[in-house]
């Protein structure tokens, strides 16, 4: 009964809550009693303010900790500085020591004379009078460096520089100029160490710097526009360089293992070149750091910087890959790499000022961040000349001559006759012919072996002189050119020759006031059109010109020359030739037509610059100078040359006459249309 009663009072307020509370389906379905929803507001979080993002606790850690950063890397960066300073003033007191050491070496530890030969073990004493112990040294060496090989040295010793071309130490382009590294052996005929070869420098080093670098200049002008290398200090300074020979002999023995003492020349003449190629390096940065100074620090300039930067670093490296002797480089410091990008986008936010103050060092000290050591000793920097090319059909020429050399009519009316007969005697090129347009299309300026005198403003003198293969002797005859396919190829490859000279200007920062190649594509057109009119080739209607009067109207320079030529002596008569079918700028073949006192008007429109690369250009002999050349002695070197009155040699002064006038007229122009 009271199980029951228990139970049904358990259970019956159950279902009595069950049923007094409202179902789920009501709660949910009801409107009153629905769950209110709310709009979130959407936050443009990127456009926030600075000061509304520190709010965040989060951001906030973030800014802190890069503020924290920032200022990190500003006091490294000062301390770098500081470090490299102290480095650079302890490597020039250890230079002033090492210099000191090697002259208290030399005049402490001479050898002893008389005792068999240098490297006799008792020679190992000291001799405390220079004075008294040279003279017999220097006997010594005399009888060790012979011009003979003494029988007790191997071939190996390599006493002569031709014995270096049995050991394959010289190139076929550079065969006096070994790598001395492997040159400089023992008695035994063992190339000696690293370490050795390394002492061996840096004696010769001190040596120079203490006995040459401190020379004044000569008063023969010439010697101020000289480089100090091994030629001019023989040629000024002959008894100093050959008292520094004596002394580097007399510290290393080995090197008098040699005739005519050419191992030690060698050694002290690659230092003289590194020291000039630090100069030049030192005197690069000099200039670029002015630059550099006057700008705001900003952007643009570190932009310009860098390209800069990378210009001097392709010309420093180019020009020290050509040396043998790579381990006389100065090593440059290592310095901080720059900044990553994402750092300095994140820490725009510091301002302007802050921004430049912590990207400056780092982007200033990009330059020192290569190691020129580094490199291998095939390693060069490249220049791209890929995107250069000029195409050989008939319209392009043309239009490359009348836009960049107005002044060659000669090339125009050569164009358009063989455009009017281009199978006129078509023939097979002959093989010098094409191993001559080969070696000028494939030339590239980036091989390791090509010289800085063929290069630069002076790109295409290997490739219209080297050797055997030149515009004289490759191109007799029509015969020999083949076709006018081949003629216009030639004409293409020339023209390709100068873009790539002004290319190679511009990224080696030359100012160029003429190119030779320029001269060398003049040569080509002018024989190749008198090729074409000695064959019989057929000028084109509207290019015939009939010279029959003084008083016919020439508003070309060139024109004017040549009417003068066939009208010298007075008025045309009756016997004067009309000329048809034929150019006036060479209507008479023969060479003898034009006078000296012409040529001489021609040479006086020139600059001095103009008259020695037309001489170099055209291999005009000139005599042995006994003062500095004027003007008047290089034009009258050049009338007493026969080759002087050559066709080709007059059409290059003819280009040159107006490639001047037309530099001349460039600036008055300008100031026109400013005015």
């Amino acid at each position: 009964m009271f199980s029951n009663n228990y139970a049904g009072s358990n259970h019956s307020p159950t279902r009595a809550s069950s049923s007094s509370l409202p179902s789920s389906g009501l709660y949910f379905s009801s409107p009153s009693l629905r769950t209110p929803q709310f709009r979130h507001s959407e936050t443009d979080i990127e456009h926030l303010p600075l000061a509304d993002l520190l709010k965040n606790p989060h951001v906030s850690r973030l800014w802190h900790q890069c503020q924290g950063a920032t200022d990190k890397l500003l006091q490294e960066s000062e301390e770098q500085k500081k470090l490299l300073q102290q480095i650079n003033a302890l490597t020039e007191e250890i230079h002033s020591l090492k210099a000191k050491i090697a002259e208290a070496r030399y005049q402490q530890k001479q050898p002893i004379v008389g005792v068999g030969t240098l490297d006799s073990p008792s020679l190992a004493g000291f001799s405390l009078s220079p004075s008294d112990s040279f003279p017999q040294n220097a006997g010594t060496i005399k009888e060790v460096g012979g011009a003979m090989r003494p029988e007790s040295y191997p071939h190996s010793v390599l006493w002569n520089i031709e014995d270096c071309q049995q050991y394959g130490l010289v190139t076929e382009k550079n065969m006096s100029r070994p790598a001395m590294e492997k040159c400089i052996r023992n008695r035994n005929g063992e190339i000696i160490s690293t370490f050795e070869y390394n002492a061996i420098k840096t004696n010769a080093r001190m040596l120079v710097g203490i006995h040459l670098v401190p020379l004044g200049t000569p008063a023969d002008p010439a010697a101020k526009t000289r480089t100090k290398t091994k030629s001019y200090y023989k040629k000024y300074f002959l008894h100093n360089f050959k008292d520094v020979l004596d002394k580097l002999e007399a510290q290393e023995s080995v090197l008098t293992l040699c005739a005519a003492r050419w191992k030690a020349e060698h050694v002290v003449a690659n230092c003289l070149t590194a020291i000039v190629d630090a100069q030049k390096a030192a005197k690069r940065k000099n200039a670029r750091e002015e630059i550099e100074s006057d700008g705001d620090g900003g952007l643009e300039v570190q932009q310009g910087k860098r390209r800069r930067t990378k210009i001097d670093e392709q010309e420093q490296g180019w020009r020290k890959n050509k040396r043998r002797d790579r381990d006389d480089r100065g090593k440059a410091p290592t310095a901080q790499q720059p900044t990553d990008a994402p750092l300095t986008e994140q820490l725009a936010a510091l301002g302007p000022q802050q921004t430049a103050n912590l990207t400056a060092p780092a982007v200033a000290s990009k330059s020192s961040v290569q190691n020129p050591s580094s490199l291998s000793i095939s390693a060069r920097p490249k220049i791209d000349i890929n995107f250069i090319y000029v195409d050989a059909s008939y319209s392009s020429l043309k239009n490359e001559f009348t836009e960049r050399f107005s002044g060659n009519q000669d090339a125009i009316d050569l164009l358009n006759a063989m455009e009017s007969s281009p199978e006129f005697k078509s023939g097979k090129s002959s093989d010098d012919f094409i191993a001559f347009l080969t070696r000028i299309e494939n030339a590239d300026p980036n091989e390791p072996n090509i010289s800085e005198d063929d290069s630069g403003t002076s790109w295409g003198h290997y490739q219209f002189t080297g050797g055997h293969l030149t515009c004289s002797k490759v191109l007799t005859s029509w015969d020999v050119v083949g076709s006018c396919l081949s003629a216009c190829k030639l004409i293409a490859a020339a023209l390709k020759t100068c873009k790539v000279a002004r290319h190679l200007c511009f990224e080696y920062n030359i100012e160029a006031a003429s190119y030779l190649s320029d001269i060398y594509l003049g040569n080509v057109v002018s024989i190749l059109w008198d090729l074409w009119k000695s064959a019989g080739g057929p000028v084109c209607k509207g290019k015939e010109r009939a010279v029959s009067s003084a008083n016919d109207q020439i508003t070309d320079p060139q024109r004017t020359d040549v009417a003068m030529r066939l009208t010298v002596g007075g008025e045309p008569n009756s016997n004067t030739p009309v000329v048809r079918n034929q150019d006036t700028s060479v209507a008479n073949s023969d060479h003898d037509h034009i006078s000296k006192s012409e040529l001489e008007i021609l040479l006086k429109n020139l600059v001095k610059e103009d008259l020695w690369t037309c001489i170099k250009a055209n291999s005009i002999t000139l005599p042995v100078p006994t003062k500095p050349r004027t003007k008047p002695d290089l034009i009258s070197a050049v009338l007493q040359d026969p080759k002087a009155v050559t066709e080709s040699f007059v059409a290059s002064l003819r280009n040159l006459v107006v490639e001047r006038k037309m530099r001349k007229n460039k600036p008055s122009s300008s100031r026109a249309s400013k005015s």
